[in-house]
């Protein structure tokens, strides 16, 4: 009898366990799609920052990291759902959050999509925005005075998002702007103009990036059933407030290059060299630091995949950057971006230290060229090796927008379980960047990161590049394994 007794006791413990799981899997996915509607619908139509937004994105992210951790600390068995039933529902909730971020929110923390408007406009008038600022081509005291420093530089987009904000973009002679002041609370940016379109000509856009982001969804559903992994993984990347946000609500076309990227993962997978070299290059053409995991893609899809692809980018960026001359103008607008830091604590030190910003983004490109140099030395795995290439090349950038770690966080999913954490703290507290400000403003987006990082780093040091962390680098083609 003590023997009967002492085994019910445990099976009946592993039995509860898996109950309380599936509970707290329930509470956090409900809370996580029920605060993102209760969070869009607080900031909807909010000229300029206001606190529920850095509060809510940041507080949606931590639960995002607490659904990573029950992710990887769950028995696959406890979570009581069929393999459909869980696509249908990370699908549904992101497409419900991003029709509300849709009808709920306007462009207007940032200032990118009144730029891809002006770009458009331009081409439409045979003028290169290469080239042109639109300051130059529509020098009217609207600009003169409110949006000068953001119209008066060529633009830096690539030519394949420029294509794209031709096709998406309004279709009036000239973008018309309303200009208010806004009165955005514990911001030092307070005194800055905010603005929004006259009409609601962007949601055409914001559908087309919103349906970019829900494919990007599907694809990467498909690379982790493919892998047996499950797809409640895709709901880091699904629900996140980023990819919410910063696809359907502040029209950035970063999602379209997401996709492109997670379509060459799969062309990967499948093995078909010769279409993912074609994709990739899509991908660089609409997000250049794309280029950076060339080095990975060019491993895999050999040398006739490596001819493809350069050739791919000779025909999407020589013509428009000929065109006028625009390559000149774009050299200048971008070194002139990256000599003016806007919260890269990193870069911001090593031009204190190097004593200048010339001499810090050499730092920086040296930095990240020793990043890719041992991530090819370890013959690391392609989401693996664009995971560290990515916090490398953010961590040293001069400039870090939210929309700029979707590419980073659409990886993230698809690693190795001890993998990814840094990236996920990263895009909680990014939203901290939208205030604009010196200061503490830094140290709470940044001091997160730095600690999950250092502590990353030490667990690695620990075990001495064998075992364990072998596995992790090189598991399976894609590292999803």
């Amino acid at each position: 009898m003590p023997i009967t007794l002492e085994y019910r006791s445990a099976e009946t413990k592993p039995r509860k366990m898996r109950t309380m799981r599936f509970v707290a899997w329930i509470v956090f996915t409900t809370a996580i799609l029920s605060g993102t509607i209760v969070w869009l619908a607080i900031i909807g139509n909010a000229w300029f920052i206001t606190p529920p937004v850095i509060v809510g994105w940041a507080a949606l992210g931590t639960c995002v990291c607490v659904l990573c951790y029950l992710l990887r600390t769950t028995p696959a068995d406890a979570i009581r759902l069929s393999r459909g039933l869980s696509v249908a529902i990370i699908v549904g909730g992101s497409a419900i959050s991003h029709a509300a971020s849709i009808l709920w929110t306007s462009p207007t923390l940032t200032r990118a999509y009144t730029r891809q408007q002006h770009d458009a406009w331009l081409w439409r008038t045979a003028r290169s925005a290469y080239a042109f600022s639109p300051l130059q081509a529509r020098p009217s005291d609207l600009y003169a005075h409110t949006l000068s420093s953001e119209l008066a530089t060529t633009t830096t987009f690539a030519p394949l998002a420029e294509l794209i904000f031709l096709f998406t973009g309004d279709l009036a002679p000239e973008p018309q702007i309303v200009v208010t002041q806004s009165s955005a609370p514990f911001t030092s940016a307070s005194s800055w103009p905010s603005f929004r379109l006259t009409d609601r000509t962007e949601i055409r856009a914001r559908i087309a990036f919103a349906t970019a982001a829900l494919l990007a969804t599907a694809l990467m559903l498909r690379l982790l059933i493919l892998n047996n992994r499950s797809p409640w993984w895709a709901a880091i990347f699904a629900w996140h407030p980023i990819t919410i946000l910063e696809s359907g609500g502040m029209a950035h076309v970063d999602s379209v290059g997401v996709f492109l990227l997670l379509v060459t993962l799969l062309q990967l997978h499948q093995r078909r060299r010769i279409f993912a070299a074609i994709c990739f290059a899509l991908a660089c053409g609409v997000l250049p630091a794309c280029v950076l995991l060339f080095p990975l893609v060019a491993r895999i899809v050999r040398w006739r995949g490596v001819a493809i692809a350069l050739t791919m980018l000779t025909l999407i960026y020589a013509p428009l950057l000929h065109y006028q001359d625009g390559y000149m103008h774009v050299w200048r607008t971008w070194l002139a971006e990256v000599s003016e830091p806007f919260n890269g604590p990193l870069h911001a030190r090593f031009a204190r230290v190097a004593g200048g910003y010339f001499a810090a983004n050499a730092i920086a490109c040296g930095a990240l060229v020793t990043m890719i140099t041992i991530v090819l030395a370890l013959r690391a795995s392609i989401a693996v090796g664009a995971y560290w290439i990515s916090i490398a090349a953010m961590l040293v950038s001069p400039i870090v927008h939210p929309w700029m770690l979707l590419p980073m966080l659409a990886i993230i999913p698809l690693l190795p379980a001890p993998l990814g954490w840094t990236g996920l703290i990263w895009c909680a507290t990014v939203g901290v960047s939208y205030l604009r400000g010196p200061g503490w403003y830094a140290y709470v987006e940044y001091g997160p990161v730095f600690l999950a990082l250092a502590i990353k780093l030490f667990l690695l040091y620990r075990r001495k590049m064998n075992g364990p962390f072998r596995d992790d680098i090189s598991a399976g083609a894609l590292g999803i394994a």
